[in-house]
Order: structure tokens, then C-alpha cells, then sequence
């Protein structure tokens, strides 16, 4: 193989691994086969400037490694690097901690400095098989070799700071379609779908993949409701245990107390759209709810593209007016953030954080006050957990609480979002839950004061009558006294 105008010949081009080769050397071939030429030469020259320095190349020797083209000159690499553990399972932490403190006091520059970490981080991984992972001194060190340039990554550490707050969240998830050129209705509905799941769902991107994966569809149309099963079982979950199933729930907002959707025949359904994927007149549906949503990408699924209609987020382009695949992950957020601008929830075009669906939820369950038993049942996390990243104000949880499982009823698994929906205007006739009171502090407690009851009001009323009436006994008693007294001196003075 040959790279590049100069002709640079790859070492590895026609190497053949020995048929007997154990699983460790199959693993090392296969990891040196994925690094690009450019990556192997900057893993030599990480090398070479260890290497040019005569104390670094004095420790180097004592510790057993070599320079540029001093390995084994059959190995798939020519001699050029190590490319088996055996040729470089003796480093250890502390050597490597050893001769990176070599090198930087090299003074090297930034790049110089990244290409030694680069060639340690090839070796950890000729004798781990673990991919982008290096030695835990390497890591441990990037605060101090911040003046070469491996300062730690700088930002918010992968958590949200901007997201969207509730109202913004009831016009994203049950605002109807209205007319936009850019904006048909297939696209409309497939946006839809991934807005309820992002938001109402708590939907992380690994879930939201998995969710469009998933061909595992069930309606209820009489029950007003519908899921999807993920595949592969809820997100974020220890590999050492089984697979957890986990549904996402979507509830019908048509009003009325019944699911206004798609006509049920297909035949019927080609004349409603054009081939653009407008409708021809006026929608007699409801065009916002999730159920009518799924109806209209099944219909165009089955109608143009000749696919299989069991997918919840195809793609629809533009130019071809039908759907193809489904929404990349990386292209789901810059997806919503134009969904949001057309529906209307972000008019003034604020850049929302990429992972902020589950605090927009959050806040939404604290406005809401909804219970942690049913919240659990669309984002499963532990209640600390919960309180600590999402939901601030989570009302405190027995300690006998241990469920993580989702609701196997689903009219048990919707009560959440009917709850949400029923204070929007919507779900008519539907089951929710019970809002938890509102917690009030403790001072607000102790100087808050009962009214009395109508009881002790009578009460009061006729002890203040008694003490009225002793108080005119006693001045009578005075007056009595004053009297007695009168007459005793009127008496004596007759007997003078």
C-alpha cells in the first residue's frame, strides 16, 4: 500500500499473522491494523525525542526500550515500533511516570509533549487491548504538564446548563403542524415523536437510539395510547447485569375524550397528501398527536419509500420527498433545535445544552409535583440520583423504596404523563395522579397559627361573659363595703 505523492510504503502491507498466533498476539495484529499511518508516525517521533536526550536515553535502556527501528525487524510494524504486549509488557506506572517527567523537563513543546503521551498510550493498549486508554500516571499528571499543553479538558464537564422550561415544553410536544415550506408533514411527525420522547420521556441520546432501532410498536386506540420497546433494554445500565426491558409510552392529546387520526385505509390516505408531503386541504386530524404522528410516517413508509413501516424516527429528505434512514445521534440534537425555532417554543433562538431533555423534565416534575412512582416509570433512575441531577426538589422518598422496574400495566406507566397532559387541557376522561403537596419550611411551620374552631369560639365567648359579670360582683362589693363603712360612722356619731 502506498501513502501519500512521495510514495511511503506501509510496513504492514502483505505481513501475514502465523495461524497458530494466540488470542493476546491476534488482538495486538488487529489493534496495529486500525491506526492510520499518520498516527503511527507520531507515536515514532513521540519515541525519537525521549530517545535524542541522554539522560531520558540512559533510563530508557536501563528500563529495556528501544529506539525507532530497534525492535523486532519481523513484527507487522518492521522494527519500527513494538507492535506485540511481548515486546512491551515489562513497562510499568512508575517507569512511565519516570521517563514523562524525563521528557518534560526537556521543556518540550505542546505538540512534542502530546506525541510522548500518544506513544504510551500505544503501548497500555498493545498490552491491555483497551482502545484510547493510557497509564493512570499519564492522567494523573495533565494538571502539572498544563504549561507543554495537556492542561485538563476545560467547559461544564458534560453537564447542561441551558434547557427548555415548561411552557416551552407544552408547545414542543402538543402544538399542532401548521404550514412551512421547509416543514411537511412527514418530517413534522417524525420530529414530534423524538421531541415527546427527548422531553416527556427524559430520553437520552443512547436512548433515543436505541428507541429508533427498535422495530417493537404497539397502538391502543382505545386506551389512548402507544409504545415502543427499546432494543437492547433500558440505557445506562451495568453490563454485569441482565437486561433491563423498557418501554417508551407516547399518550394521545386529541380532545374530545377520543383519538382523532389518519383515516385507517391507505387507499384513502394517498389522496389526503401530495407528493411533497403536504396535505391537500386543511387536516381534519389532530396533526400534533403522537398516535396520529406514527400514522402519517407508517402511511408514507409503506406509500413512497417501499420500506418496512416499523420505525418511529426515519429521516425525510427533502429532495427526494420520502424517508430514508433514520436520524444519526449526532444529528438528532441539531435536529430539534431547528424543530423548536419552527414550532415556536424557542422564539428567541436560545442554544440549549445537547443533554438538557432530563432537566427540562425535572423542572417540569417539580412545577407539576409528581410523584417519584411515576416518574420512575419513564427515566428510571435512583431517587438520590434523581434529586441530585434533575429534580431539586423531590419530595423525600421511603427508605424502603427500592423499585427500579418500569410499570408492566401500561395505564399505570402513562398516569405521569396524563397527569401532565390533563393540566395542559388534554386527556379528557383519563386516569392521572395525585399531586404532593407542597412541602412548607420549618419556620413558616411553627409561626403558622390554626383558625379556631366554631367550639372554642363559644367557649370564649362565655368565659368572657363570666368575667364580665364577676367584675360587676366585685364593684358591687366594693361599693357594699364603702357603704358599710359609712353607716359605721354615722353610728358613732349619734352616740357621741
Amino acid at each position: 500500500m502506498v501513502v501519500g505523492k512521495r510514495g511511503n510504503r506501509d510496513p504492514r502491507k502483505g505481513w501475514k499473522l502465523a495461524k497458530r498466533a494466540g488470542q493476546k498476539r491476534r488482538q495486538c495484529y488487529a489493534l496495529v491494523n486500525l491506526k492510520a499511518i499518520g498516527t503511527l508516525k507520531n507515536y515514532r517521533k513521540g519515541l525519537h525525542f525521549m530517545w535524542k536526550d541522554e539522560k531520558t536515553r540512559r533510563k530508557m535502556k536501563r528500563i529495556g526500550l528501544k529506539d525507532v527501528g530497534g525492535y523486532d525487524a519481523k513484527n507487522q510494524l518492521a522494527g519500527g515500533l513494538p507492535a506485540t504486549a511481548a515486546e512491551i509488557q515489562f513497562l510499568t506506572n512508575s517507569q512511565v511516570q519516570t521517563l514523562m517527567w524525563a521528557a518534560y523537563e526537556q521543556e518540550p513543546t505542546p505538540a512534542q509533549l502530546k506525541k510522548v503521551r500518544a506513544f504510551f498510550s500505544f503501548c497500555y493498549q498493545l498490552q491491555t487491548g483497551e482502545v484510547n486508554a493510557n497509564f493512570e500516571c499519564v492522567e494523573k499528571k495533565r494538571k502539572l504538564l498544563a504549561p507543554c499543553g495537556l492542561a485538563p479538558k476545560k467547559g461544564t464537564g458534560g453537564k447542561a446548563t441551558t434547557w427548555l422550561d415548561p411552557p416551552g415544553m407544552k408547545i414542543v410536544t402538543t402544538e399542532p403542524w401548521h404550514y412551512h415550506p421547509d416543514w411537511p408533514l412527514p418530517r413534522f411527525s417524525a420530529n414530534r415523536l423524538i421531541a415527546y420522547d427527548y422531553y416527556l420521556n427524559a430520553g437520552r441520546t443512547v436512548c433515543l437510539e436505541r428507541t429508533k432501532e427498535s422495530r417493537t410498536h404497539k397502538v391502543n386506540y382505545e386506551q389512548r395510547y402507544m409504545w415502543t420497546q427499546m432494543k437492547g433494554g433500558r440505557a445506562k445500565r451495568e453490563k454485569r447485569l441482565e437486561v433491563m426491558k423498557w418501554r417508551m409510552y407516547r399518550v394521545c392529546t386529541c380532545k374530545g375524550g377520543k383519538h382523532r387520526g389518519l383515516p385507517r385505509d391507505y387507499a384513502e390516505q394517498r389522496a389526503l397528501f401530495d407528493d411533497k408531503g403536504f396535505p391537500k386541504e386543511q387536516p381534519n386530524w389532530n396533526t400534533g398527536c403522537p398516535l396520529s404522528c406514527h400514522e402519517t410516517i407508517q402511511h408514507f413508509m409503506t406509500r413512497r419509500a417501499n420500506l418496512i413501516p416499523d420505525r418511529v424516527y426515519p429521516k425525510w429528505y427533502s429532495t427526494t420527498h420520502r424517508f430514508g434512514e433514520s436520524y444519526g445521534r449526532k444529528k438528532i440534537p441539531k435536529e430539534m433545535a431547528e424543530f423548536l425555532i419552527y414550532i415556536g417554543a424557542n422564539p428567541d433562538k436560545i442554544k440549549f445544552s445537547k443533554n438538557a431533555g432530563r432537566k427540562a423534565n425535572g423542572a417540569l416534575c417539580d412545577e407539576f409535583r409528581i410523584p417519584f412512582t411515576h416518574t420512575l416509570n419513564w427515566h428510571g433512575d435512583r431517587p438520590r440520583h434523581w434529586r441530585k441531577h434533575y429534580q431539586r426538589n423531590l419530595p423525600q422518598i421511603p427508605d424502603n423504596f427500592q423499585r427500579r422496574h418500569q410499570s408492566k400495566n401500561p395505564l399505570t406507566a402513562i398516569k405521569g404523563h396524563v397527569g401532565i397532559l390533563q393540566r395542559w387541557g388534554f386527556c379528557e376522561g383519563m386516569t392521572g395522579f395525585r399531586a404532593v403537596p407542597k412541602e412548607e419550611p420549618e419556620e413558616e411551620k411553627e409561626m403558622k397559627v390554626e383558625p379556631p374552631s366554631p367550639e372554642i369560639d363559644a367557649m370564649k365567648t362565655e368565659i368572657n361573659v363570666l368575667k364580665q359579670e364577676l367584675g360587676e360582683v366585685g364593684a358591687l362589693r366594693k361599693d357594699f363595703a364603702a357603704l358599710k363603712e359609712l353607716m359605721m360612722q354615722v353610728l358613732a356619731q349619734k352616740k357621741q
